[in-house]
């Protein structure tokens, strides 16, 4: 059977009386994440030609060395920069870094003073000494407070909308994503983000037997419970502007398929209902921040992404 056209027309664009503009963000700055890495910097008084550091990234140091993120400071740099193969030039600062939590596992004290005394054979070799921050044997403590964090501060937000009766077509919720100014992502969500950010602020996906939009289900008619609207907190890069966001997502995307939406326990999505999840994100956000693993940080995206 052949599929059919979408027949969308004009109609897959924002709608700038509903469109949402993205916040202000904080863009991540590269350069080693002290809250979540171990990091050794090679130190010394004296810059040190580019060309004596290159070999880092080769083979064969970068892999006996763990595939580390590798990061430089020239004389002119305010900031740090990724590593390069540049052989011309000097560099008044080097830096290796691991992270402490990974989808590969937990960071122990033993391991990180292996990946010192290597540091330590290759800094001498450029006349210079290696630093680990924090001191290896106090990896072990970082790591377990880092997993206590992690466990309690680990939550999200998450709003359903539902049709009043029936199903949704897939196709409307295309539409109405796209008056919102949603942005539709490779892994099939629609999502509000901004380009200063990797991470979204809030995605939608599809409540059902599916658990992603995509052009062929349009094609084929698909239709849907519902849709969810939500985010990680600690992994978005401005929670209380994703909330807000999310809510008058919600309550548009209500609107247009003559529904209702709810919290993640079940509740309308009334004003009351509202301002209690408003202040229980505050408080999470705060709480974050006094863990200093402020949302949508390079900190937090390694310590919340490594679940």
């Amino acid at each position: 059977m052949a599929s059919r056209d979408p027949g969308f027309g004009d109609l897959l664009r924002p709608d700038p009386s509903v469109a949402l503009a993205p916040p202000a963000i904080d863009p991540i700055i590269p350069g080693p994440a002290h809250r979540a890495q171990f990091v050794v910097e090679l130190i010394g008084p004296r810059s040190v030609p580019a060309a004596q550091i290159a070999p880092l990234i080769q083979p064969q140091w970068y892999e006996a060395l763990g595939r580390p993120e590798l990061y430089c400071m020239s004389p002119a740099d305010t900031c740090w920069q990724p590593l390069n193969p540049r052989i011309d030039g000097s560099y008044d600062s080097v830096a290796a870094a691991w992270d402490v939590l990974s989808p590969r596992g937990t960071l122990s004290s033993g391991s990180a003073s292996q990946l010192l005394q290597s540091c330590e054979q290759f800094a001498r070799a450029v006349n210079r000494r290696a630093m680990g921050l924090p001191e290896p044997g106090d990896i072990d403590r970082v790591a377990k407070a880092l997993l206590q964090v992690r466990d309690q501060l680990d939550v999200g937000v998450s709003i359903a909308i539902f049709p009043s009766a029936g199903r949704i077509p897939e196709r409307d919720l295309w539409i109405a994503c796209a008056a919102l100014g949603l942005q539709f992502s490779p892994d099939g969500a629609f999502v509000w983000k901004s380009p200063q950010h990797p991470n979204p602020l809030f995605s939608a996906t599809p409540i059902g037997d599916a658990e992603a939009f995509s052009l062929g289900a349009v094609q084929a008619g698909t239709d849907h419970e519902g849709v969810t609207i939500g985010f990680n907190v600690p992994l978005c890069p401005n929670p209380m502007a994703a909330f807000d966001g999310a809510v008058r997502a919600a309550e548009y995307i209500a609107r247009q398929i003559g529904g209702a939406a709810f919290d993640d326990s079940a509740r309308p999505l009334s004003a009351k209902v509202r301002d209690a999840l408003r202040r229980d994100l505050a408080d999470g956000v705060v709480m974050l921040e006094k863990a200093t693993l402020r949302p949508g940080s390079a900190s937090a995206i390694k310590v919340f992404g490594a679940s």
